[in-house]
């Protein structure tokens, strides 16, 4: 087996530093520099991020102080409005509310924090580290063939995923 150090994944920016991100951008009001504070430290010290992943940190910090407000507005003064011809209707904050959970849910999962994004990440770690085994066994056998990754298994039994056959 090869004992060559393998290149870290790919950064644009670097990864930051704990410090580097540790306060909120001071635009953010409080429910979003709430959930800066309590997260971002979580994906720093995972090394999920990149220095130039803060735009998408600030505006998924953005949209769930968005759907806080929103929320809030809902308890308020209910879920519905009474409408320009005295209908009742939807009130507004209902589609800003959900509007800025999907816009979240989309940024969080683009930066793979929840379930979805960090599975996502995992298979592709797990399917490249199976390549890289598979490569390594075959350079140490050098028995010329090349491989294309068709051969290595991504179904949920094989990664390893609970209850899959």
């Amino acid at each position: 087996m090869s004992h060559q150090k393998r290149p870290d994944m790919v950064t644009v920016g670097g990864r930051p530093v704990p410090s580097e991100l540790a306060e909120p951008p001071a635009d953010l009001q409080e429910p979003g520099q709430a959930w800066w504070r309590e997260v971002v430290p979580h994906l720093v010290d995972a090394g999920l991020l990149d220095r130039v992943d803060v735009g998408l940190l600030t505006m998924a910090a953005a949209q769930w102080q968005r759907a806080f407000y929103a929320r809030r507005v809902l308890a308020q003064e209910g879920m519905f409005a009474t409408g320009s011809q005295g209908q009742v209707v939807a009130h507004p904050a209902v589609r800003m509310e959900r509007d800025a959970t999907r816009e979240f849910s989309r940024l969080c999962e683009q930066l793979s924090i929840g379930p979805w994004g960090r599975a996502r990440m995992g298979l592709a770690t797990l399917h490249g580290a199976a390549l890289m085994r598979d490569l390594d066994a075959m350079l140490d056998g050098d028995d010329g063939q090349v491989i294309d990754g068709s051969e290595v298994p991504m179904t949920g039994a094989a990664v390893g995923l609970p209850g899959a056959v």
